[in-house]
């Protein structure tokens, strides 16, 4: 069988990285003096990384993060909130494991929505599943998951997500029922997975922005167990027009 055909019919079989892997050996000599169990090594640790690969870049793009921020984009400026030490902790996703929370506060433009992302980011890259939403268009998308009958499915299939994004908490009022709505995903999830909300608010005002006191009380609850709190400080990093 010709190297041609062999490249052929492993792509047929789905063993793209296999393929490049081969491929890759032709071109570098370094492969000819390696036994044939050396090179099939490197054909078979080839594929492991291409299907890793391709399901970081599934798990991403699932996602839908805001903005492609990255851990190593994350800004690290004196008086801004964070200490490089602890995100680097937070991204090795071992709170994830654990079914933490974190809530993130902050002035709009002290870049909020890039951190959270950037954790988001991280976790993909270990392959977490991970969903962004923002609260009010996730709340509207769950009102008219009630009217056509498909709210369990949606509560089913956000329950199994290994960590939910919930961004722009407390920026539009809600009602009761979306109120039910944010306490039982959150219900569904606490100390098994996990959840990041951030909101401008500071997280005490949060109580009053949610008004039903009874329902205040155990949404936030449900948000603080065992939870990791930023506030992010510092000047807006948005530009002005």
């Amino acid at each position: 069988m010709s190297d041609h055909l062999i490249m052929a019919r492993l792509t047929d079989l789905g063993l793209h990285g296999m393929a490049q892997g081969a491929n890759a050996q032709q071109s570098q000599s370094v492969f000819t003096e390696m036994s044939f169990s050396e090179r099939l090594s490197h054909c078979i640790l080839a594929e492991e990384e291409f299907r890793k690969n391709r399901t970081r870049e599934r798990l991403s793009k699932n996602a839908r993060f805001r903005t492609m921020a990255t851990p190593e984009g994350i800004e690290y400026a004196d008086g801004r909130g964070l200490q490089r030490s602890f995100v680097t902790e937070l991204c090795t996703c071992a709170w994830i494991r654990q079914g933490h929370n974190i809530v993130v506060t902050g002035a709009a433009g002290t870049g909020k929505t890039y951190l959270i992302c950037a954790l988001g980011s991280a976790a993909t890259r270990l392959g977490l599943s991970v969903r962004y939403l923002r609260v009010n268009p996730l709340l509207e998308q769950m009102g008219y998951a009630h009217h056509d009958g498909s709210i369990s499915r949606l509560r089913t299939q956000l329950a199994k997500v290994d960590l939910i994004i919930l961004d722009d908490m407390a920026i539009a009022p809600i009602d009761d029922r979306s109120k039910e709505d944010l306490l039982e995903l959150l219900d569904a999830r606490v100390g098994d997975k996990s959840t990041v909300v951030a909101g401008q608010r500071p997280f005490p005002q949060w109580h009053t922005f949610l008004e039903n006191p009874v329902l205040a009380d155990a949404i936030l609850d449900r948000m603080s167990q065992q939870a990791y709190k930023i506030d992010l400080r510092g000047e807006s990093k948005r530009r002005p027009l």
